[in-house]
């Protein structure tokens, strides 16, 4: 467990401050070295010494000074190529002297002295560079082992190479197929998982594993993978195939015994052989019980979800079969005042019966629909006319506008012009509209109520609009309108116009509130022609 990671010693620049071990055995920088600084630091000697060797007499020999040049680019941070690059340039200076430039005086004495600055100046250059090569080594290795050790994620490596010679003596045995064989047996996958040694740890993964050292890590994959575990399989699937990568969710069993959940990922470089592969662990226990409370909390909304909706259909039932149930209500009382009579109004007895009918034929029909939805069924689409639709909603609720004093004014200018649509849910829709602007006429307390109800025929569709005698929306009812539950009546239930809505969208058609004032509010609904 003592193995220390190898790199390349070009992987980082060598150009940084040099590291120092203290008694702590911690490091320190004491000087900082970067590139320029030795650049600058052996061009500025070279160059001096250079000027200084051509203005001198030959007798002064100053071309043993230029190793200073080579030194002093290695101990600035120039690095192995900056301190070969000075030692060229001093050579060159050493040699300017024989070029015509300063006393060009040639003898055996002067060729010798240039023979041993030259021979000099590699030898420097050559142990001053190797210096700087090791020092960028070491500095390398530093870095790789701070940040190896301090990722947040767990990291081992592992020694595959045991994996690959089983899978070649497999092949060298005759079985063609490593995939089948492996799936097997078992024993197989056990065997060759006991080799894999584990050379290096992270302090992320001891403290995952609940390990104190790396000296007391587990040695190889066995020592913590289950018996059951899956993955291995698949990871010698990977190593046979040359993948080059591998990844897979497991469990692994920590120093105290606990089973932790996690994702591996191991790469398989094509360049370096594997002996040092490198795994990156992801403990997923927080991931996973965060899974596990979002499916709690979706199971929840899904439940609450279902009672708002049983809610709001049962809801809707009550607000559609209600209407009729109320026309018969009324329709029964009525017909009971003229039976009782003296003598008997025994005509409009029989008319209010034909309502009494009419009335009873919508309940069922309004049931039948509410039992077509609960089973998905499309709407019954057909060509109709929305004329004598409007003119029998108008019928319906005439007698709740007059009981309150309310003049329902019809100006219907569609005839001819048909749609396809659903008759009950459309017919729904226009007395739905009628009823909320009979209620909000009623609540204004106008001197002579009147609501007016038109259609008109589009370029493309058709027209209809309601428009009472009401107070208008506020500016939150103008926003909620047709929301459903939304009501600013203190007996109603708010489904009214969120029904309508709904049937209008399903007509393809569009609704909404045309006009709005003091003076009343206006809705208009526009549905496609057929």
């Amino acid at each position: 467990m003592t193995v220390q990671p190898q790199r390349d010693a070009h992987a980082y620049p060598a150009t940084v401050e040099p590291v120092v071990e203290t008694a702590s055995g911690r490091s320190r920088s004491w000087l900082l070295r970067t590139p320029q600084i030795g650049h600058v630091a052996g061009g500025i000697l070279a160059l001096a010494i250079t000027i200084a060797d051509i203005v001198t007499p030959i007798d002064l020999e100053l071309a043993p000074l230029y190793v200073l040049a080579p030194i002093a680019a290695g101990v600035g941070g120039a690095g192995e190529r900056g301190v070969w690059v000075w030692t060229v340039i001093c050579i060159a200076g050493a040699m300017l002297r024989f070029t015509g430039l300063g006393d060009p005086t040639l003898d055996r004495g002067s060729i010798h002295a240039l023979g041993v600055s030259v021979s000099t100046l590699l030898t420097v250059g050559f142990m001053v560079g190797r210096r700087a090569r090791a020092n960028a080594q070491q500095l390398s290795e530093r870095r790789y082992r701070r940040m190896f050790d301090t990722l947040a994620v767990a990291i081992w490596e592992h020694d595959m190479r045991p994996v690959k010679r089983a899978t070649e003596r497999l092949r060298a045995a005759g079985v063609s197929d490593v995939r089948a064989y492996v799936a097997e047996h078992p024993e197989f996958v056990k065997e060759v998982r006991r080799s894999v040694r584990i050379t290096d740890v992270n302090e992320t993964a001891l403290r995952m594993m609940g390990v104190r050292s790396k000296a007391e890590f587990f040695q190889n994959l066995s020592d913590f993978l289950p018996e059951e575990d899956q993955s291995f399989a698949k990871c010698i699937i990977a190593v046979d195939e040359g993948h080059p990568t591998f990844a897979s969710e497991t469990r692994v069993r920590a120093k105290s015994g606990e089973l932790i959940p996690i994702m591996v990922a191991l790469s398989f470089p094509a360049c370096s052989g594997l002996d040092r592969i490198t795994g990156s662990i992801m403990d997923i226990r927080e991931k996973l019980r965060l899974e596990a409370a979002l499916d709690r909390t979706r199971q929840e909304l899904d439940e609450a979800l279902r009672a708002a909706s049983l809610t709001e259909l049962t809801a809707s039932i009550a607000h559609e079969v209600g209407q009729p149930l109320s026309a018969l209500t009324g329709y029964a009382h009525a017909c009971r005042r003229y039976i009782n009579r003296e003598p008997p109004d025994l005509v409009a007895s029989r008319e209010l019966i034909e309502d009494i009918m009419t009335a009873a034929s919508r309940a069922s029909e309004v049931v039948r629909h509410v039992r077509r939805m609960l089973d998905k069924s499309e709407p019954e689409l057909m060509e109709i006319h929305l004329d004598p639709i409007v003119a029998e909603a108008v019928h319906l609720t005439s007698r709740e506008a007059a009981d309150t004093g309310i003049t329902l004014i019809s100006d219907l200018n569609a005839q001819g012009a048909s749609i396809r649509g659903d008759r009950v849910l459309l017919q729904q829709v226009v007395i739905n509209l009628l009823r909320n602007a009979i209620q909000a006429t009623v609540s204004a307390g106008r001197a002579k109520p009147c609501i007016a109800i038109s259609t008109m025929v589009l370029d493309d569709g058709i027209a209809l609009e309601v428009k009472d005698d009401g107070r208008g929306f506020s500016e939150e009812a103008h926003e909620k309108a047709f929301t459903a539950f939304f009501t600013t009546k203190s007996h109603g239930m708010g489904l009214g116009l969120s029904i309508s809505r709904s049937a209008i969208e399903m007509h393809r058609g569009e609704i909404w509130i045309s006009g709005n004032g003091a003076d009343g509010a206006t809705i208009r609904v526009e549905l496609p022609r057929a």
